[in-house]
């Protein structure tokens, strides 16, 4: 016998047009206006600042923890492995399924937190720009879909194209049948950031 506690559910409507009606309330369901799902705060409107807000507050307690490594003697190039395995790691989780709703003030909070770290040293004074690590992570995804034929985003992608020997390569083997560029959505930003 399945019993369903009506009590931990939660409703969340998700809308981008102004002048939305939502629809009647679920019975016994409370209605919010952002949810923790996964580990990445979503809200209605499909804006990242309330994700980023708490992943930049996480990631600030973590800088006390890095600094008593550092005072007990912990070396640099570790403490270095310490941050991103755990502070940047906690950044870039999901991103690139929220960076393309994240908003420019918000990409430059994450930008100022990891100059931050570097200047801390907490991170190698080389260390790539955050927009460069979610493009890394982005690329990566891509690459983890295309040669996964059972990864659970690969029906989401396009078709993989056959083409003749001898053509241009290209960056990536998936068709492109959309015109548009979308950049909020990942699967089209994507397959279409090599076209331009």
């Amino acid at each position: 016998m399945v019993v369903h506690s009506v009590s931990k559910s939660r409703e969340l409507i998700i809308h981008r047009r102004s002048g939305f009606v939502p629809p009647p309330p679920i019975p016994d369901v409370s209605r919010v206006s952002s949810l923790s799902a996964l580990g990445v705060v979503l809200r209605g409107d499909l804006d990242a600042h309330d994700h980023i807000s708490v992943a930049l507050a996480s990631c600030s307690r973590s800088l006390y923890a890095l600094c008593t490594l550092r005072s007990r003697g912990l070396p640099s190039l570790a403490l270095h492995e310490v941050t991103r395995d755990t502070t940047l790691a906690r950044l870039l989780f999901a991103a690139p399924a929220w960076w393309g709703f994240a908003l420019a003030s918000d990409r430059e909070r994450l930008q100022r937190f990891l100059n931050k770290a570097i200047r801390m040293g907490y991170l190698s004074t080389n260390s790539p720009y955050f927009s460069d690590m979610v493009a890394a992570a982005e690329d990566g995804l891509l690459s983890a879909v295309f040669l996964n034929p059972f990864h659970v985003l690969r029906p989401s992608f396009p078709p993989i194209l056959s083409r003749r020997p001898g053509l241009r390569k290209r960056a990536h083997p998936f068709k492109l049948h959309v015109p548009l560029k979308d950049d909020k959505n990942y699967i089209y930003r994507i397959l279409y950031r090599f076209l331009i």
